[in-house]
């Protein structure tokens, strides 16, 4: 009798631990991140760029009065095309984009690179995120 009780008192516990896992097992934790973004090989902050992924939001600004726009493309990896681009023209000023504009796919991982323009130095790669 009391080998079955505590065969009986295991499984309960085993099974209480498996329904507790499976009932707080979550998807993938969207990726938000805010960041500065300079041209290649410089330290020199021209703009910051800002990810929500609840509502796909992204806002870039051009923090310098330097003649140049700072923009952000998100690259869709497994196509490799630009699905979003956002552009900041000008020292102070701000653009957003959302899911209103773009909708991203739940739980896909994109790839984001900004680009300064009139650097001449090409895009630089921000990170890489989930929507």
């Amino acid at each position: 009798m009391a080998l079955k009780n505590k065969v009986a008192r295991a499984l309960l516990v085993g099974m209480t631990g498996v329904a507790t896992l499976a009932l707080t097992a979550g998807t993938a934790q969207a990726s938000n991140f805010r960041t500065n973004v300079t041209m290649p090989e410089q330290t020199t902050v021209r703009g910051t760029a800002s990810f929500l992924s609840d509502g796909d939001s992204l806002a870039v600004c051009d923090r310098r009065s330097d003649g140049r726009s700072v923009a952000v493309d998100v690259e869709d990896p497994t196509t490799g095309k630009t699905v979003m681009r956002v552009r900041a023209n000008g020292n102070g000023q701000c653009s957003r984009k959302d899911s209103e504009d773009t909708n991203l796919v739940e739980g896909r991982r994109y790839v984001f690179w900004s680009d300064v323009s009139g650097s001449g130095d090409g895009y630089t790669r921000l990170r890489a995120a989930v929507a």
